[in-house]
């Protein structure tokens, strides 16, 4: 091969490198993303259908395939297998606004729209099949190093979630896990006492008495909803409404029956709110979560 046709494969793959790591760094963006949920978000609404599990298959799923794209081995299918991944990505998100969603939940916790995740699953179909000609097959040490690289991610990963993740921890509130965030899970505290009144302003109060809490959140739109609707304050049972930052929102509909209480804005809280508790005496008797209030109200 001569000098000149060495020089122009050379500027060739130059032109092509963008198109080949796009995918990939698409792949690994997301999966890191989806980890990220798995470290530290306990509500299966940012999981994929719901399921732990199978958002962990997923990341795994993407990192192996970022992996084999990126060994260059066997590259046609690998191609042939990022383009029907891509494709199912891209028909999850045109399913996704069919039903009106605003997230597709494609990127963990991170809110993204489910057209901009349709233009990306598209432009990752477009760089595979741009570059679909090439092929080039790398030495054996360079396709195991990578593998075996995907394969310690992996493992790493997998060794995080078991000792992070709020899921497989038992405690009502934790300070000191991922990120340093309070993950609360109204679900367990069911004959428990309410673990948020030493973090509430003037929240002894709830120690005594039959007290109906809601825990709200002002850019809930659900949160708004439920309070709308909020029971009437009697002799017998008072209603309680625990805000949590920001509160200017909440605050225009406030009831004067109801007795707000804001959260101690120095840690860093996350709820699935809205959020319905009976509370006497300081313990919480019952629990309605977010899913059950939404099926209440028809949403």
């Amino acid at each position: 091969m001569s000098p000149a046709e060495k020089h122009t494969r050379r500027l060739a793959w130059l032109f092509r490198l963008p198109f080949f790591l796009f995918p990939v760094f698409l792949l690994v963006v997301s999966a890191a993303l989806k980890t990220h949920v798995l470290l530290a978000v306990p509500f299966p609404e940012f999981f994929i259908g719901g399921s732990f599990l199978l958002t962990l298959w997923v990341v795994w799923m993407e990192f192996f395939l970022a992996a084999w794209l990126a060994s260059r081995w066997r590259s046609r299918w690998a191609k042939l297998a990022a383009v029907v991944v891509f494709t199912i990505f891209a028909l999850i998100s045109i399913f996704k606004l069919t039903q009106g969603a605003t997230n597709c939940g494609c990127f963990g916790a991170f809110q993204t729209s489910p057209w901009l995740s349709l233009a990306l699953d598209v432009a990752a179909i477009t760089c595979l099949s741009f570059n679909f000609s090439y092929e080039q097959n790398s030495s054996r040490r360079f396709v195991a190093t990578i593998f075996a690289l995907a394969a310690l991610i992996c493992f790493v990963q997998i060794a995080l979630v078991i000792r992070f993740s709020p899921l497989l921890k038992s405690g009502e509130i934790d300070f000191d896990g991922y990120g340093g965030i309070a993950f609360l899970e109204p679900s367990k505290w069911e004959g428990k006492k309410f673990p948020l009144i030493r973090w509430l302003e003037n929240g002894d109060q709830l120690r005594e008495g039959s007290w109906t809490v809601f825990l709200l959140i002002s850019e809930c739109e659900l949160c708004h909803e439920v309070q709308k609707t909020l029971p009437i304050t009697t002799d017998e049972v008072r209603v309680a409404i625990v805000e949590f930052s920001p509160h200017s929102e909440l605050r225009t509909e406030e009831r004067v029956d109801a007795v707000y209480f804001q959260i101690d804005d120095e840690k860093k809280w996350f709820v699935a709110a809205p959020v319905r508790l009976e509370v006497r005496n300081g313990i919480v008797n019952s629990v309605t979560t977010r899913d059950e209030i939404k099926s209440s109200l028809g949403k």
